[in-house]
């Protein structure tokens, strides 16, 4: 039986681990795609994401809408509460980047 030592070992991993890294892009292409098709994906994936929202702010939105007429019938203890978290990166000119979540 063969005794494999760290020194035989590590370099063998090392060798596997940078092949198995790099060699997967090197069968890749990629196809050349014109502006336009570009701006029509842009497009579609604005008006996605677009939709997206207003789903699900239509959906918080009558859910708290569902709470408050609950309340306001005295089936429900405490009104309806919303929580926002505003974060701010704090640069000099104040809320540069702000961010609402």
């Amino acid at each position: 039986m063969v005794r494999r030592t760290c020194r035989t070992v590590w370099p063998t991993c090392i060798v596997v681990l940078v092949l198995a890294t790099l060699l997967p892009g090197c069968g890749t292409t990629r196809v050349n795609q014109t502006p336009d098709d570009l701006l029509q994906r842009r497009l579609q994936y604005v008006q996605s994401y677009l939709d997206q929202t207003n789903e699900r702010y239509k959906t918080l939105l009558d859910r708290s809408k569902a709470e408050l007429d609950e309340y306001k019938a005295g089936r429900r203890p405490t009104p309806p509460v919303i929580d926002f978290l505003v974060i701010s990166s704090g640069s000099d000119y104040g809320a540069y980047g702000a961010g609402f979540l």
